[in-house]
């Protein structure tokens, strides 16, 4: 079995997909991944978005529903991402769905062989309940 698969099984992570009502190609996907239980009740949101369909309110809409499956079915306390400080589209999703800026990491992860800075953002779930 793949890692990934292993990984939802035990549920540490969720992935999902968006359509496009005109289209059968994918247009987001969305992941809940490192989920942690105990004293952490919390994991780490990822998306993208095909870049045909990019500032057309994708992310937005997928993410904003993964959010509150997070909250309301998986009981989640809190989400946690970051964005690259040129990815001013994805810091404007983040900040309509509430995530609030929580701190600057640098050289946070190496993509394509190099190390990128971060915002890190996080959302509580202000409704959660033991």
């Amino acid at each position: 079995m793949a890692k990934n698969a292993e990984e939802a099984e035990r549920g540490l992570c969720a992935r999902f997909v968006a359509f496009d009502e005109s289209s059968p190609e994918i247009a987001a996907c969305i992941n809940l991944w490192n989920i942690r239980r105990g004293v952490n009740q919390a994991a780490i949101l990822g998306y993208s978005v095909d870049s045909s369909r990019l500032g057309r309110g994708y992310a937005t809409e997928a993410a904003r529903a993964v959010v509150r499956y997070a909250f309301d079915e998986l009981r989640l306390h809190r989400l946690e991402t970051s964005y690259h400080p040129e990815n001013a589209a994805s810091g404007r999703v983040l900040r309509k769905l509430g995530f609030s800026v929580e701190g600057y990491a640098r050289d946070y992860l190496r993509i394509a062989g190099e190390w990128r800075d971060a915002i890190l953002v996080g959302l509580i779930n202000g409704a959660w309940t033991e």
